[in-house]
């Protein structure tokens, strides 16, 4: 039994690894997801999908790509929405929701976070979730406090279990 959660457990720490080591490697790389908040680019994709992007330039973007730019507004906001327009001259990029009626202001190269490769249906709200502070306490607080009340338990069983006197020496019993 014992070899049975060691093994289990050494499994679960490689796949963490292995999986760190593929988000730390497709960052390096320029690539990074970001998850879904509005519907403005519906049906393309909605609130809670996740979208995979790319680092690019405005030279290497044409009418009609799926980008990621910071908004102009607060610039730790990323808005995904098409391109509509390019100007590589001015270096600016005009993008539009699919679902808006209306562009949006333009931006410079410097505020494109990169290019849509693809869309995870759904599994923003996996995302948005763990990032609430229920998301937190299940991930993070409640595993802590189970462990460190199994531990409380171990060690008090260890000083309270019975011993006996051998030759003036206290000896385990069991």
């Amino acid at each position: 039994m014992r070899f049975a959660r060691l093994r289990t457990s050494t499994i679960i720490q490689i796949v963490s690894l292995v999986c760190l080591a593929i988000v730390l490697i497709w960052q390096g790389y320029g690539f990074r997801f970001l998850s879904v908040q509005s519907d403005s680019m519906a049906p393309r994709f909605r609130v809670g999908d996740i979208v995979f992007i790319r680092n690019t330039t405005v030279y290497d973007t044409k009418v009609g790509d799926i980008v990621s730019v910071a908004s102009l507004e607060d610039s730790s906001v990323a808005i995904t929405h098409r391109v509509v327009a390019v100007d590589p001259i001015e270096g600016l990029v005009t993008t539009k929701g699919d679902a808006n009626m209306t562009n949006d202001r333009s931006v410079g190269g410097q505020q494109l976070h990169g290019k849509v490769l693809t869309v995870i249906p759904g599994f923003g709200r996996l995302t948005n979730f763990l990032h609430s502070w229920w998301g937190v306490a299940a991930v993070v607080y409640i595993p802590m406090t189970l462990l460190v009340i199994r531990e409380f338990i171990r060690l008090v069983r260890y000083y309270t279990r019975p011993t006996y006197q051998v030759f003036g020496r206290a000896r385990d019993r069991f």
